[in-house]
């Protein structure tokens, strides 16, 4: 949460979930982009031990809601005429976000001494994933809908870098 507030910038809001959403719909942050008001993503962190089982398993959780047209999330906040409220969603695409346990050295390491080059290097990890996911979500549906908020977060996404 803090690399990803960190690296958006003054553009985007990432937020923790409720704990109710996070147990429920496996959804641990939301990403708000502030200019649009739109929730683009919705991520499950991961933290890897070696045998790549928890990632797996999340992957094929994010398949499953994708099939089913994105997650949803009960205690979600949107923008509404520039103020944040409470609202439910539906639809939002999830995606996973895994780190091995050097890689979450590494990160600790960069945000707890300003480590630009470290925060760069993990950032630009997990934003590759995001977009082989986006790419590999489209295969898993046919609902026009979710691909439309795909090609979305794909385009939002791929202005960061």
């Amino acid at each position: 949460t803090g690399l990803l507030s960190q690296k958006l910038g003054k553009n985007f809001l990432v937020v923790r979930t409720a704990p109710y959403d996070d147990y429920k719909h496996g959804v641990d942050n939301l990403i708000i982009d502030l200019k649009t008001g739109q929730v683009v993503g919705a991520f499950d962190e991961v933290h890897e031990n070696g045998d790549l089982k928890r990632t797996k398993e999340k992957k094929d959780k994010i398949q499953t809601s994708a099939k089913y047209g994105g997650v949803k999330i009960t205690y979600g906040l949107k923008l509404v005429n520039g103020k944040l409220v409470r609202a439910p969603l539906n639809g939002i695409p999830k995606f996973y976000l895994s780190l091995g346990t050097k890689q979450l050295e590494a990160l600790e390491y960069g945000l707890g001494n300003n480590d630009t080059q470290k925060t760069d290097e993990i950032f630009k990890l997990l934003f590759d994933s995001l977009e082989a996911q986006c790419d590999e979500l489209k295969g898993h549906t046919n609902i026009k809908e979710f691909h439309v908020k795909l090609d979305s977060f794909k385009k939002t996404i791929s202005k960061i870098f």
